[in-house]
């Protein structure tokens, strides 16, 4: 099971990635069509559906931590339980990030997160929405 979300959460990491770097567009008369960025937003989207609210997950990163005795900063492992719904937390929270940038294919990506992210978890309103509703309110 740990190694399911694990996988979970760096596929999530990878989506953002691609959401975050892709340029591509596809110009059809008026509009402009970007099926990269829409195609992985609703991967990212199912990869979090199924997240349950009392699931946790041992997350375990390295951290930077610098030595009291000799002051030379050394690298130790942490490990961190933590509810796995704070995965679509900081997922939203990273989206929003996008829709706060300069250039329009940015904004666009973390847009249609967005919007792929709240139709999937409709039972997470309650807890989503107040990250949701600035980026929706700037546009």
């Amino acid at each position: 099971m740990r190694n399911h979300l694990q996988w979970r959460e760096d596929a999530t990491i990878r989506c953002l990635c691609v959401l975050a770097l892709d340029r591509f567009n596809d110009f059809l008369t008026d509009r402009a069509v970007a099926p990269v960025r829409e195609t992985v937003a609703q991967v990212l989207a199912m990869l979090l559906r199924h997240v349950e609210k009392e699931e946790k997950t041992e997350i375990k990163y390295e951290t930077k931590v610098k030595h009291e005795e000799s002051g030379a900063h050394m690298w130790t492992d942490k490990q961190v339980y933590t509810p796995v719904v704070e995965l679509v937390q900081k997922t939203l929270r990273a989206l929003h990030v996008l829709t706060n940038r300069i250039t329009w294919e940015e904004r666009l990506s973390g847009f249609l997160g967005i919007k792929y992210l709240m139709a999937t978890r409709s039972d997470l309103v309650q807890e989503l929405l107040p990250l949701v509703l600035p980026a929706v309110v700037q546009g």
